[in-house]
């Protein structure tokens, strides 16, 4: 899963002197991350004389989501020699990456004064564990082969890979690739992306579940306000891993990518319908609105009178329009029905084809509404 939005309440905690490192290293972490933000917990002090944790803490732990998983990196400052650079104490489970002190620059030239200093540790880190588990993965024959592919495309180079083994065994490995898949949001109407901090991401997480690849799972993932803005990502069906576009990724990645793209498009292509349809709307009964959604395009209301019957009408267009039919909803001015105006939903849609232009859809619109 994606990793959850950073929680800045445990900032609040930390001593003043370490404060702005962290909070520089939380805001700029979308950069450098794919598939989340790094996340901080676990506050506390080193300073025994300290009575309270409340805002005195110099150490803490930093949630570091890659490829799926979450590396626990412990964060070691001391109040009492606020210059000096921290101790990084590395995932457990993560035992093979150890990394030589002297390769680490930004810590070997720890400038206490430049607020980027922390941001610059963990990411020079993150890239060096990236190196260890693609030296790692590259002992694999058939992920060797895929990652060279990767590493040699000009849209498909920024990934990670995690390698897992069970204990004991060299033969029962779990091998996750997360692809960062050069997507453009930018054909997306803007009410989809409105809520976006910059950081939209489309992943294509591809999971090799043995040494041999006799099983394996892809599976598409995209960053939490594209993924509430384009609702259940399951509307975007990818192939079957081994069908007929091959069992490697320099046949599968374009694929997915090209299927994403198409989604977009229609997406983007249905939201100038619903604009066409509401601006011909308007143009007939401009005079008779009440309201319409000029964001989305997806309702309007109008008052409409017909031989001196008056009422509402309620038009819902459909995300997929023109392919499913507008419903129209008709409410009483002058009835109720248990304490609620009286509404008809006008559900007969034999008079439709999603072949009719917006000027022929609102001109069948008139006459059969006039008739019902």
């Amino acid at each position: 899963p994606w990793c959850p939005v950073t929680d800045m309440a445990g900032v609040d905690k930390l001593h003043p002197t370490f404060r702005g490192l962290v909070e520089n290293l939380l805001n700029g972490s979308s950069t450098f991350i794919r598939g989340g933000n790094i996340d901080v917990c676990d506050c506390a002090t080193g300073d025994i004389e300290v009575q309270s944790e409340q805002s005195d803490c110099d150490r803490f732990c930093l949630n570091v989501p890659y490829c799926g998983s979450v590396l626990r990196w412990h964060v070691l400052f001391d109040s009492q020699h606020p210059k000096f650079p921290p101790d990084i104490v590395l995932d457990a489970s993560d035992s093979s990456f150890c990394p030589v002190l002297t390769d680490i620059s930004s810590l070997t030239e720890w400038d206490p004064s430049d607020e980027n200093s922390l941001r610059l540790v963990v990411y020079e880190l993150l890239e060096l564990f990236r190196k260890h588990q693609l030296h790692v993965a590259e002992q694999i024959d058939h992920i060797k082969f895929n990652t060279e592919f990767l590493l040699e495309s000009d849209h498909y180079c920024r990934f990670d890979v995690h390698v897992k083994r069970r204990e004991g065994s060299e033969d029962n490995v779990r091998v996750k690739l997360y692809i960062q898949l050069p997507v453009a949001f930018s054909s997306l109407p803007a009410y989809l992306t409105s809520d976006s901090l910059g950081d939209d991401q489309a992943i294509l997480a591809v999971t090799f579940y043995s040494s041999d690849a006799a099983h394996v799972t892809p599976k598409l993932k995209f960053s939490p306000s594209l993924e509430r803005a384009l609702g259940s990502i399951t509307n975007i069906r990818i192939p079957r891993w081994g069908d007929e576009f091959g069992s490697c990724l320099m046949d599968y990645v374009p694929e997915v990518c090209k299927r994403i793209e198409d989604k977009f498009e229609e997406i983007s292509a249905a939201y100038g319908k619903r604009k066409e349809l509401v601006s011909v709307f308007l143009s007939h009964f401009g005079s008779s609105l009440i309201e319409y959604d000029a964001e989305r395009f997806s309702r309007m209301t109008f008052l409409l009178s017909y031989q001196g019957f008056q009422c509402l009408v309620h038009i819902d267009i459909s995300p997929v329009y023109p392919r499913d039919a507008p419903v129209f909803t008709l409410q009483s001015l002058y009835h109720e029905l248990n304490n609620q105006p009286y509404h008809m939903m006008y559900q007969d849609h034999q008079w439709y084809s999603s072949s009719l232009t917006p000027e022929d859809t609102v001109a069948k619109t008139k006459s059969v509404h006039k008739e019902s």
